[in-house]
């Protein structure tokens, strides 16, 4: 049907980085009101849950495998980079058009290590879907982020990515292989342990 209609066709992806990408996805579940063991405090980490919450070269491979070399491959972090981000990467990159004649809002905002932390532990005890409904008691301390920005942007602690090292190493290695994407030789950053 597209052909029938002689449209030109750019697929594209933009791949971020997978530790980037786990940091992101740990922090959006929290926020949706889920408790994931991965990061807590001053306990065992888990890495039970992380396939499911930020892993993506299966995704990147079906692409691969569906489109083959009809698909290209950028890195986010790079578009991010872009003066208008991602959105006027891809403005400027596949419609041709100048990204300063359009309005940009940015949605998602982050919040920081100690607000993600305290949120999760705050849905260990009262989660957000309780008997597959809406918990009515549901408490977010999304309200009290921007008194906890001392803590830093929210990323695992060097204890908490040690459970997952080699699943990021892995996902690296396929991304390269899959994208020609390097994530390998980026600088993992952590935040500190809020007990020692």
């Amino acid at each position: 049907k597209i052909k029938s209609y002689n449209f030109r066709v750019h697929i594209f992806a933009l791949v971020r980085n997978p530790y980037k990408l786990l940091c992101s996805s740990i922090q959006e579940y929290i926020k949706c009101g889920f408790y994931i063991n991965l990061n807590s405090f001053n306990q065992n980490p888990s890495n039970s849950l992380i396939k499911n919450v930020g892993l993506r070269s299966d995704i990147v491979e079906k692409l691969k495998l569906t489109f083959k070399k009809n698909i290209q491959f950028y890195s986010f972090e790079n578009a991010c980079k872009h003066n208008y981000g991602p959105a006027g990467f891809l403005i400027d990159k596949y419609l041709k058009l100048d990204p300063s004649l359009l309005e940009y809002s940015r949605i998602n905002e982050s919040l920081f290590n100690l607000t993600v932390r305290l949120q999760n532990e705050q849905n260990k005890l009262n989660p957000a879907i309780l008997n597959d409904k809406s918990n009515p008691k549901y408490i977010s301390l999304g309200q009290f982020n921007k008194y906890l920005s001392f803590s830093g942007k929210f990323l695992l602690t060097e204890k908490e990515f040690k459970n997952i090292e080699e699943i990021i190493h892995q996902e690296n290695n396929k991304y390269l292989e899959l994208t020609g994407i390097n994530y390998k030789d980026e600088l993992i950053k952590f935040s500190k342990p809020i007990i020692e």
